[in-house]
């Protein structure tokens, strides 16, 4: 097998992208990083937060995730990236930050609507002989 250093697989991308418009995007958890049973112990190498930084000096680099921009940043300190958060809900990179308000409003209207079918489905589970009940509720 002939081994490359990573000097060497950077001039060969930068020979392939030269004179091409590309943006990398990419998900965080289960692409950048494997997934892992408690996603709050989840931290990047530090070759891969080297790999990225020099990407990101050659194309612009976006990582895009469901967990939160703040959770984001903590995971991910490399400034000359963008990060999506809450999957378009919270943007930050070197251009500065952006909050979709519309998202914003809707995603806690929608928190709010999973709670209430949360505690729906529990008094559901716990009081069983309520279920048409319950599920007449849901339906409305």
């Amino acid at each position: 097998m002939n081994l490359v250093s990573l000097d060497q697989s950077l001039e060969k991308l930068k020979s392939e992208i030269r004179n091409r418009k590309v943006i990398l995007f990419t998900d965080f958890d289960g692409t950048l990083l494997p997934i892992q049973t408690n996603p709050k112990k989840v931290f990047l190498s530090e070759e891969t937060k080297t790999i990225l930084s020099v990407l990101s000096r050659m194309i612009p680099v976006t990582i895009i995730s469901g967990r939160s921009l703040k959770e984001l940043k903590e995971k991910i300190p490399v400034p000359e990236i963008n990060l999506l958060g809450n999957y378009d809900l919270e943007i930050e990179g070197p251009f500065g930050f952006y909050l979709n308000s519309e998202a914003f409003f809707s995603y806690h209207a929608i928190a709010k609507v999973v709670l209430l079918l949360s505690v729906l489905l529990k008094i559901q589970s716990a009081y069983p002989e309520m279920g048409d009940n319950v599920t007449k509720l849901l339906a409305n």
